[in-house]
């Protein structure tokens, strides 16, 4: 009964956050970076539509995926899909199995966006929340 009091008031408070979106036209080209929580190493990110090429500053390796936009702020990302390499194992496995991911806002200097990837065969189910910044 008390909760029903504050649902007008959440609802005001969450409204601004759940329209932000509005374009996402403005991450699907461009450059970008984040640092990885892995290894504490900068990543920058050139996004050229249906290109994704992701190099690690700190260790200088590069990471070549394709990006196939499912809507307007939605894409399947095809991890080291485009490498010159010859696949390992798990790379060959990232390589077909895409990442979802979700732009969940912009803002004026990042975007927030979701990623899930599952591999069924293999028990393997991960959803990180990255926050991109947008390169100057």
């Amino acid at each position: 009964m008390i909760l029903k009091n504050y649902i007008p008031a959440i609802f005001i408070i969450l409204f601004p956050y759940s329209t932000s979106i509005k374009d996402c036209s403005k991450v699907k080209t461009g450059s970008f970076f984040y640092y990885s929580k892995a290894t504490g190493s900068k990543v920058l990110i050139e996004r050229r539509d249906s290109i994704q090429i992701e190099t690690n500053v700190n260790l200088n390796k590069v990471l070549r995926s394709k990006v196939v936009w499912k809507d307007n702020c939605s894409f399947d990302l095809f991890v080291n899909s485009l490498s010159e390499a010859k696949l390992d194992s798990l790379d060959s496995i990232l390589a077909k199995n895409p990442a979802r991911v979700q732009i969940l806002s912009i803002e004026q200097k990042f975007y927030v966006s979701k990623s899930k990837i599952d591999i069924d065969a293999y028990n393997f189910h991960l959803e990180v929340t990255d926050t991109m910044y947008f390169a100057k």
